[in-house]
């Protein structure tokens, strides 16, 4: 027996209102990844990374925490491993453009980047005499 399911415009539009109702209730907005976080009604806060190379140790913008390997665990922690926040924050580092857990990039992330990266030298600006653009005198 072959049995057709067609949906009708009712029914879709009912589905699509509960879905709706039930994420602007808050009874969604949890990305699995541990990334997008969501208590209730109200924004969806996505997390922001830079990366300290030198230490292989992530910064959280948002959580103002550190996110790095302890061994073969990642962990999340209030301070960097073994260095003041303060001097560790004078490290070089480089701002991330990914929204989930670091874990998911660092073997990408490390190649970029390795221990010893640096930032590239700030070009020299362009010097540019006015006075001589190569018009004879007057």
């Amino acid at each position: 027996m072959k049995t057709n399911v067609f949906l009708t415009t009712a029914q879709v539009t009912l589905v699509s209102l509960t879905a709706l109702m039930t994420l602007a209730s808050g009874c969604g907005g949890t990305y699995s990844g541990g990334a997008v976080y969501s208590s209730g009604p109200g924004p969806v806060i996505v997390d922001d990374y830079d990366y300290y190379p030198g230490y292989e140790v992530y910064y959280s913008r948002v959580h103002h925490d550190y996110y790095y390997r302890d061994h073969n665990a990642w962990v999340r922690r209030p301070a960097p491993p073994g260095i003041p926040p303060a001097q560790f924050h004078t490290a070089p580092f480089v701002h991330m453009d990914f929204h989930d857990t670091p874990d998911r990039h660092h073997g990408t992330v490390i190649k970029t980047y390795p221990k010893n990266w640096r930032p590239p030298a700030p070009k020299p600006p362009v010097r540019r005499d006015d006075h001589d653009d190569h018009r004879p005198p007057h």
